[in-house]
């Protein structure tokens, strides 16, 4: 409590409890299955935690590589009748389709918006930092899969 003597008034004033600012979380990707990484960190997200990850390009999408490929590579061709600035935008690069990935998974509106910019993707990790990894997103043995950085590679990206 905090007393402030005003016109030979006491007034007193509680103080907000501040809690002190957390670091964000820096998880690892490389390995990682692309949708069940995505549903982990849209939760925490959600619950209100800022999060890093690093080794976007280490990413896995389960699956024939050759559907993937196509698949992704269709999306580039989707334009607006009337005018192809008004076409859906799909990244290219590896850390961006992992975002675009995740941010997805959030709800629309304020809420969604706030968690989204509490997320920071990087390729590589070139600070080093000590990260965790999630145990739920590993791959199963036996599985066909590509990577984020085959992938992005295939569909013209250059980085």
């Amino acid at each position: 409590m905090v007393e402030k003597k005003v016109s030979a008034k006491v007034v007193k004033k509680e103080t907000k409890n501040v809690l002190p600012k957390k670091d964000a979380e820096n998880y690892d990707a490389s390995g990682l299955v692309l949708g069940r990484l995505s549903t982990f960190v849209a939760q925490k997200l959600l619950n209100g935690e800022k999060i890093n990850i690093y080794n976007a390009e280490k990413v896995i999408i389960t699956g024939d590589p050759k559907v993937i490929v196509e698949d992704y590579s269709k999306r580039f061709t989707y334009r607006n009748k009337g005018n192809p600035e008004y076409s859906p935008k799909y990244p290219r690069l590896p850390h961006l389709i992992l975002k675009n990935a995740i941010v997805r998974m959030l709800p629309t509106g304020s809420r969604g918006v706030a968690a989204a910019k509490k997320l920071m993707v990087y390729i590589g990790n070139d600070e080093n930092k000590t990260c965790k990894t999630v145990g739920v997103a590993k791959i199963k043995q036996g599985l066909k899969y590509i990577e984020l950085s085959d992938l992005s590679k295939r569909i013209g990206a250059k980085w």
